[in-house]
């Protein structure tokens, strides 16, 4: 066998030892310059097969697919100040063209504050870098007075990606009292980033802040931030997956996630979130709040989880004049869902909620919107100043008052499709004429009410096929003055104080089934 094979047949640690002398006495930075410098180059002559019938080629190019932070000073014990090391060890493989760097285990302590001048701090990622962090190592940010700084900078990059290990903010060792911007991973102006597999915890500010960005985010866990777990200021296809959002606390507005733009430039556009959870956070869970003239549209939640948070579950608010449309929620829980706010004239369009189970939603300026498959319990459905909705093959049980309510704020084509309403302490539906118009009510089951099946009725309106049985007061309590609603086809039985009071048209009510 000649010299060439025998080596390609070894290995690395095999050549190294047959060599002797030839390596024997090259320093670490000489090894460094070998592969990536201008230094001597043996590391290209000797051959590097990983096993029979694999490709063979040269130690250096093995070598060249993933660095060290060590091989750059790193030190990671939990002792020294290791960001420039860290950083030397992307700017080389970045100048190479792109590969691994490589964070061994260890506590590497990172100066997360920006340098005067420079937007980017801390560790400072690169295009076509992947940094990649040992399950047991640990990026800790040292204490500052900033109130913004960044443990992972991710600026004008194109496909860098972190895969890997835990980031610790400095909260609790913080010495400075203003600000609230001390993150975790800052992603600006870089297109296909991708992040995985990342624990960040106590930062002096959000977990991920993310701003005109594209990217993928999985199998994260922000935990114990203290203004967000995450913010979307803007960004077009994101896409984030198996990331759970918890404990945010200390800053307001202290949500799990929070879409939050800025100023017009700032619009968010095409963005998943799904197997999430945003558990027990001060603020909300997610949150949508969309204002200053931007465009927030396709944005979904898919097999999500928001449940523990102190204020709403997942909320949507439109105003000062932006756009918010085609919004998504599919297979979530909730606590609460609401979109829209009373103070606001903007709508929110397109809304789809499918198989979402909660106990309360609310709809407040809302137009083109779907509630499909869907569970209610232990809340209602509320509806102001909405158009154009349908809640078809929904339950909605054990509200602790009306089922269904339309306040001031007049509500308009409003279809209600085989629905189950049952046991709510006020009506199963209350709509008066102040509050709805052209309100279809179509084979329905309403029963078990503490007040009565329908109440009031609105205007223009159609209740035809519907079950109403067993309420506490009457079947339907119509509102005397309404003449254009057609009430037919319905069974009415079982209620305390009958089954239809204030219909005087007898025109539109034709063939209900009373006391079958």
């Amino acid at each position: 066998m000649d010299r060439r094979k025998m080596l390609a047949t070894i290995g690395v640690v095999g050549a190294s030892a047959l060599l002797g002398k030839s390596l024997q006495g090259v320093q670490a930075s000489s090894v460094t310059e070998m592969v990536y410098g201008t230094g001597p180059s043996q590391a290209d002559e000797i051959n590097y097969k990983y096993a029979t019938g694999l490709t063979e080629r040269t130690v250096a190019e093995r070598l060249r697919d993933r660095v060290s932070v060590k091989d750059y000073g790193a030190r990671g014990d939990d002792n020294t100040n290791d960001t420039a090391a860290i950083n030397a060890a992307i700017a080389a493989v970045f100048g190479a063209g792109g590969g691994t760097v490589y964070v061994p285990k260890g506590t590497y302590l990172i100066d997360a504050v920006r340098p005067p001048g420079s937007g980017a701090g801390g560790v400072q990622l690169k295009s076509n870098v992947s940094l990649v962090l040992d399950q047991g190592a640990v990026f800790q940010a040292l204490p500052n007075n900033q109130g913004t700084y960044m443990i992972i900078s991710i600026f004008d990059c194109v496909r860098a990606s972190v895969i890997g290990g835990t980031l610790i903010g400095e909260r609790y060792t913080h010495t400075g009292t203003t600000g609230e911007w001390g993150m975790g991973i800052h992603i600006q102006r870089s297109q296909q980033v991708f992040v995985q597999g990342v624990n960040i915890r106590d930062c002096w500010g959000d977990g991920f802040y993310v701003r005109a960005s594209s990217g993928t985010i999985v199998n994260c866990v922000c935990d114990n931030n203290r203004r967000q777990g995450m913010s979307i200021v803007s960004a077009n296809n994101l896409y984030i997956n198996g990331c759970v959002f918890q404990n945010t606390n200390g800053a307001l507005p202290e949500a799990g996630v929070d879409i939050e733009p800025d100023n017009a430039a700032d619009h968010v556009r095409h963005v998943v979130f799904e197997n999430c959870q945003f558990l027990n956070n001060a603020g909300r869970g997610f949150a949508a709040d969309i204002r200053n003239g931007t465009v927030c549209e396709h944005i979904q939640l898919i097999n999500c989880v928001s449940q523990g948070n102190i204020r709403h579950s997942a909320i949507v608010l439109t105003r000062g004049g932006a756009t918010t449309r085609h919004i998504a929620f599919r297979g979530c829980r909730f606590d609460e869902v609401r979109f829209g706010v009373t103070a606001s004239p903007e709508p929110i369009d397109y809304i789809v909620m499918d198989q979402v189970t909660c106990k309360l939603i609310e709809f407040c300026n809302v137009t083109h919107a779907v509630i499909a498959n869907s569970f209610v319990l232990g809340g209602g459905v509320t509806f102001q100043g909405s158009s154009d909705v349908v809640v078809t093959r929904t339950t909605i049980s054990d509200a602790p008052a009306h089922a269904f309510s339309f306040i001031p704020g007049i509500s308009k084509r409003i279809t209600l499709d085989q629905l189950t309403i049952h046991q709510a302490v006020g009506s199963g539906i209350a709509a008066q004429l102040t509050t709805v118009q052209h309100l279809q009510v179509t084979g329905c089951v309403i029963r078990d009410c503490g007040g009565s099946g329908l109440t009031g009725g609105g205007h223009d309106g159609a209740f035809t096929t519907n079950l109403i049985i067993n309420h506490a007061l009457y079947g339907i309590d119509a509102d005397p003055s309404i003449r254009s609603n057609l009430v037919t086809g319905n069974r009415v039985s079982g209620n305390g104080a009958g089954a239809v009071r204030g219909l005087t048209d007898p025109s539109h009510v034709i063939a209900n089934n009373i006391g079958f």
